[in-house]
């Protein structure tokens, strides 16, 4: 079992913060709204506003998304502890994939309005959480990029479209223009 405080060290630990901000994403977490899931139970649907961020305190969650033809591919599995659901809080757009709980989990949910006050917050909780924020972004983008040289190494044969592949990774790496 999980507890706000482990969460918030893992969490600190995982995206390089230091442990002297632990309290302060221990009382982020704290705060948040407590729900228990079940097996099956949906947390977030694909194509839904995003109003939450979610603290995966115990428990896997599933993680899918629909493919370009509209069929539900299986892309993750998340595992106590973490943090998920935050970049549509942070752009505006919808859910990018569906979430359900695997196994019996409990998720701390943070709504909108809370991750604005703690967002605009000058002091170091704020700043805490706007660090662990873009780090959890640059994992993303780079971890992106990494998959994507890994296609992009494949034989031409064995990759699909490899030269639209090789224009993503340069637009992700910046060096070109995306079209």
């Amino acid at each position: 079992m999980s507890t706000p405080l482990d969460a918030a060290r893992f969490l600190l630990a995982s995206h390089a913060l230091g442990p002297e901000l632990q309290h302060e994403l221990e009382a982020i977490i704290h705060g948040c709204f407590s729900h228990r899931a079940e097996p099956g139970d949906l947390i977030c649907q694909e194509g839904a506003p995003s109003q939450d961020l979610y603290f995966l305190l115990e428990g896997q969650v599933q993680v899918r998304m629909r493919d370009y033809l509209g069929v539900e591919q299986d892309l993750a599995q998340l595992q106590a502890p973490t943090m998920f659901g935050h970049m549509g809080l942070i752009d505006g757009s919808s859910r990018s994939a569906t979430c359900l709980a695997l196994t019996p989990a409990r998720v701390n949910i943070m709504d909108r309005d809370h991750y604005q006050r703690i967002v605009d917050d000058p002091g170091p909780r704020g700043d805490m959480f706007r660090r662990l924020l873009l780090s959890a972004m640059n994992r993303q983008l780079s971890t992106g990029n990494q998959a994507l040289l890994r296609l992009l190494s494949q034989p031409e044969e064995q990759a699909s479209d490899a030269r639209s592949l090789r224009r993503i990774s340069g637009t992700l790496e910046g060096w070109e223009q995306g079209r």
